[in-house]
């Protein structure tokens, strides 16, 4: 039954925008430590003496693996609990464990603390996306996703030249301290600045407030061909974006010789800049195009291209003949990888119900890290090592890097299958939130 949703007067639109900033805060500083890692793979793989499969396990697997597996239990929490009280408890687990991070002595120690902030970050995304979801009336989501997913980039372009400077003037201990001490600051600003929403409080369609189990969960959402297509498509790709993220660095310091200062000082800011422009022209491009055209099919067909980009990004950064060359690739596949983000979370969370946003959260997290930063990192740092010993370290990566562009082109696919599934006026099938 249909009730009308309530107007947001300036006060509530402005208490809106305050949570939204310190959750996208929240969300900065959890890239940052994951950032951390990556941008300074090179110089704790010599100081704990690991090989690049034990790296890619340490940038993949020990991080993602507690990431996805205490995803579930929280978002089962979240979509039950006081999502404010849940997400300012992750934040200080991960923000504690990052710290530890700068005294471990052995990979092993590392691998267990690089799990433990996996297990606190766990909380980020499924109580994010559900906050946000309730913050928003519908027409005003994509672009608040867009925001949440720029503060991935924002973090990267904030965080990146300090975690550089820091490296290579006190070692590459110091960052990890850094990150802790900050956010421990986030976890009051989470704590004690921002308010519970009502959940659902701006859908159409008022939504039972049963439990629901996690098999309930999962059958809501495998009724929406569209949901599902948008999670395998992701999945695919984020295999592709994963192996980037996570070797990147190292492939450039390898193949151009370039220092953690430079890749931190210019070639992560240069990214995320990128990726800022890109979420931000996804959400009010796809937004603008829609009603433009009061075509609701540009909502899924723009992400759609933009994914297409990423293949063309993918094979630049691969082949690039020069340092230059590969920062473009970087940033042009970040644009297109950016630009479609926030638009598909938005149309996740309008094809699931108010109690049931945060496990479409927590899915969301399966597809693009186990799937995609675990999985692809992993596979890549297989390759290299069966390749090193007739093609050298620089060669072996290199070529294991062909992956990321060949998973890029078969994740393309399932995001315009979702076409079928949408007229001018919006899905064909309504979404299970508005049954």
């Amino acid at each position: 039954m249909k009730s009308p949703v309530p107007p947001q007067g300036r006060t509530d639109l402005a208490r809106a925008h305050w949570a939204l900033f310190i959750i996208c805060l929240a969300n900065a500083l959890s890239v940052a430590d994951r950032t951390v890692v990556q941008l300074l793979l090179e110089p704790i793989k010599h100081d704990l003496q690991a090989s690049d499969t034990e790296m890619s396990l340490l940038t993949g697997a020990s991080f993602i693996l507690f990431y996805t597996l205490f995803g579930i239990p929280i978002a089962l929490w979240a979509d039950r609990g006081n999502r404010r009280n849940i997400l300012s408890l992750g934040v200080a687990v991960w923000s504690l464990m990052t710290a530890v991070c700068g005294g471990v002595q052995t990979f092993w120690q590392m691998a267990a603390a690089r799990a433990a902030v996996g297990a606190g970050e766990a909380a980020g995304t499924p109580t994010s996306v559900s906050l946000i979801t309730d913050l928003y009336p519908p027409r005003m989501r994509a672009r608040m996703m867009s925001f949440f997913q720029l503060a991935v980039s924002g973090g990267g372009l904030a965080f990146s030249p300090l975690i550089g400077v820091l490296a290579d003037g006190y070692g590459w201990r110091a960052p990890f301290i850094a990150l802790g001490v900050l956010g421990i600051v986030v976890t009051l600003l989470v704590r004690f600045t921002v308010r519970e929403p009502e959940r659902g409080g701006h859908d159409e369609v008022r939504h039972d407030p049963q439990k629901l189990s996690f098999r309930e969960a999962l059958a809501i959402m495998g009724t929406s061909k569209p949901f599902v297509l948008i999670m395998v498509g992701t999945a695919m790709t984020g295999l592709g974006i994963g192996v980037i993220i996570g070797w990147g660095a190292a492939v450039a310091m390898r193949t151009f010789h370039v220092s953690a200062t430079e890749v931190g000082t210019v070639f992560a800011p240069i990214l995320g800049i990128a990726a800022i422009a890109g979420a931000l022209s996804g959400g009010f491009l796809t937004s603008w195009t829609v009603e433009r055209f009061k075509d609701q099919r540009w909502m899924v067909a723009l992400p759609a291209v933009a994914a297409v980009v990423n293949i063309v990004a993918g094979l630049i950064f691969v082949f690039a003949p020069s340092w230059p060359m590969m920062i473009f690739g970087g940033a042009l596949g970040t644009f297109s990888n950016a630009f479609r983000m926030g638009p598909y979370l938005a149309l996740c969370m309008s094809y699931v119900p108010a109690n049931c946003r945060a496990m479409a959260g927590a899915v969301n997290v399966i597809a693009t890290s186990l799937i995609g930063q675990a999985c692809g990192p992993l596979v890549v740092g297989i390759i290299s090592d069966m390749l090193e010993p007739t093609m050298g370290a620089r060669d072996a990566l290199h070529t294991a890097f062909m992956f990321s562009p060949i998973m890029l082109f078969l994740g393309v696919f399932p995001f315009f299958m979702i076409l079928r599934h949408y007229d001018r006026n919006g899905p064909i099938v309504r979404p299970v939130a508005a049954q």
